[in-house]
């Protein structure tokens, strides 16, 4: 007996849920493990959202699987590699984890016709989240909208039991080499803040049992202290299992709840797909935002004249990666300073970061505007300058990034937005922080 298994964003054996399972099904079956780069995702010309520091991750997590994986390269769709593979093969079994973007759901659609036409078994299973999509959900079986309600009851369910088996049978006669698709590897960034694969994540879950983040909760939100995990991207591409993460640490420790903060919106996404191009506040759907290219260009660039929006961007631009605080900081900058639409920052977040997934960013771009699900209300607007004194008050974070402060005061530093200084090569701030705000909470208010 043979079987095709699809590694996708589950780049590891151990609790890898599906390929796990078939091995449980049928013991002695051999397996032929592919990946498969679809232009659609991995080219930037075909891909809105690509990301060069995601894609470095990508390739860093896929040679560690290389000895024993086939790579495939196609422009369309999957069907015709599994259509070659299956005449060279004749596999019984058709095997992957199951995703639930938009996207994702339709490609399986297409495949799971392709194998029954076939009158191959299709082995699918949910592996990315600590619960099944839809298995958390109201008593009258509709998806929560709330965090905290769905966070309430995910807490008191443990997710299923890791899967430990080792005895694989791997089919890797003639082949097909990741050298081979080394044109579609971005140039290295050496600065990039993780690099991929599964010793790399390993490295940080030993850190979680020595607990060198058991101040999580206290620590999180000061940039300045690089105290978070970074296992974002770990998590993203499957190099550890979520639930590896969740049985390492104890039930009420906070980086828990961030892992069901991951859930949630990988529910929202399924139940709610219009999110992708929407808000999911569809009445906010009619708000006409400002088109001003200079002002978004220097947000991207960290040139606001806001010394955190400026450290934090300038944070993402180096190393792909910015601090969750940060992005919640720079996101209502954008939004509700700029008023600038919410989805040129969550684009321009997917082409930068290297832990983009696309539901958690979505979710996180509309929390912070307020459009999303469980989102801020929109009169809340966080003042930059507030941020700044209150999670960086000695400006280490800021001195880091942004060098042409590094030998300024730092009194000067935290009250730049009312009190700029000419002798300093600094941007003064490029909007009046109060001005715009209250234009914000006006514009929504009389939606």
């Amino acid at each position: 007996m043979k079987t095709l298994f699809i590694f996708r964003r589950d780049l590891r054996t151990f609790d890898n849920t599906a390929l796990n399972r078939v091995v449980e099904k049928y013991p002695k079956t051999e397996i032929i493990p592919i990946f498969i780069f679809n232009k659609k995702q991995i080219e930037e010309t075909d891909n809105k959202y690509y990301s060069k520091n995601a894609v470095q991750f990508l390739f860093e997590s896929l040679d560690e699987i290389s000895d024993f994986t086939n790579f495939f390269y196609t422009s369309t769709n999957d069907i015709p590699i599994l259509e070659t593979l299956f005449n060279k093969y004749k596999f019984d079994n058709l095997a992957f984890n199951i995703d639930y973007t938009p996207y994702a759901i339709k490609r399986d659609k297409e495949i799971k016709a392709w194998a029954n036409e076939k009158k191959v078994e299709l082995i699918t299973f949910e592996d990315y989240t600590l619960h099944n999509i839809g298995e958390i959900v109201k008593d009258n079986k509709e998806p929560y909208q709330k965090f905290t309600p769905f966070y309430k009851k995910s807490i008191i369910k443990k997710p299923r039991s890791l899967l430990t088996n080792t005895k694989f049978k791997f089919i890797t006669d003639n082949k097909q080499s990741l050298d081979k698709y080394n044109y579609l590897r971005p140039d290295e960034n050496k600065m990039i803040s993780v690099n991929g694969g599964r010793k790399k994540g390993l490295e940080i879950l030993a850190k979680l049992k020595k607990g060198i983040f058991d101040n999580y909760d206290k620590d999180r939100d000061y940039p300045f202290l690089d105290r978070t995990t970074k296992l974002s991207a770990y998590i993203k591409f499957g190099c550890v299992s979520i639930r590896e993460i969740y049985y390492n640490l104890p039930v009420k420790h906070g980086i828990i709840r961030e892992l069901f903060w991951h859930d949630f919106y990988a529910n929202i996404t399924y139940y709610f797909p219009y999110i992708f191009g929407g808000s999911f506040i569809k009445k906010y759907d009619v708000i006409k935002w400002h088109e001003n290219e200079e002002l978004l260009n220097k947000w991207k660039k960290g040139m606001t004249g806001f010394p955190i929006v400026d450290a934090a961007m300038r944070q993402l631009n180096t190393i792909g990666w910015m601090h969750n605080r940060c992005r919640m900081i720079v996101a209502s900058f954008l939004v509700k300073n700029l008023l600038i639409d919410w989805r040129k920052g969550e684009e321009y977040f997917a082409k930068s970061l290297v832990d983009y997934d696309p539901s958690s960013n979505n979710g996180g771009w509309q929390w912070c505007a307020s459009t999303g699900t469980d989102s801020q209300p929109y009169f809340r607007v966080f003042s930059p300058s507030l941020q700044m004194k209150k999670y960086d008050s000695e400006c280490v974070f800021i001195k880091k990034w942004v060098e042409e402060l590094r030998n300024v005061d730092n009194k000067i530093i935290l009250n730049w937005e009312t009190k700029q200084y000419n002798n300093i090569d600094y941007p003064k701030p490029i909007v009046n922080t109060k001005t715009t705000a209250a234009l914000f909470i006006k514009t929504f208010k009389e939606i």
